[in-house]
């Protein structure tokens, strides 16, 4: 094996070098809303959105939703959103989404439970005034 070179070399003053470290308290926030959505109305293919305050860890996320519906989340954004995509919800029923936990990359638990509750729409109807040309 080869030898590397010295630190301090003849006549060379010390080069030292210094370093600090931080431990990261701050538990995560999240907030959770209907893609594209308002109020509490989405449309039957409406993914839900997940947004943290900073990353987290994607294994350690835990949410449910009532009724059940069968789906997965999808990170984006250096997993601080994630989309909740299904099959599709069933118009007139209302859902409950909550997000029971996550962990931050220190390992942080969220701060607190996010919640939306939803009912969901057949269409957007959308009313445009009728112009007539003469």
């Amino acid at each position: 094996m080869g030898q590397g070179l010295p630190l301090i070399g003849p006549g060379d003053a010390p080069n030292p070098w210094r370093f600090s470290t931080t431990s990261d308290g701050q538990p995560p926030t999240a907030s959770v809303r209907i893609a594209g959505g308002s109020g509490g109305a989405a449309l039957a293919g409406s993914p839900i959105e997940l947004t943290f305050s900073e990353a987290v860890r994607p294994d350690s996320v835990v949410y449910s939703i009532v009724p059940p519906v069968q789906g997965e989340l999808r990170w984006i954004d250096d997993a601080r959103t994630a989309l909740f995509l299904h099959a599709g919800f069933q118009v007139g029923q209302t859902y409950t989404f909550t997000l029971a936990m996550a962990k931050d990359l220190a390992g942080n638990d969220l701060s607190a439970a996010a919640q939306l509750s939803f009912v969901v729409q057949l269409t957007k109807v959308v009313q445009l005034p009728l112009v007539i040309q003469q």
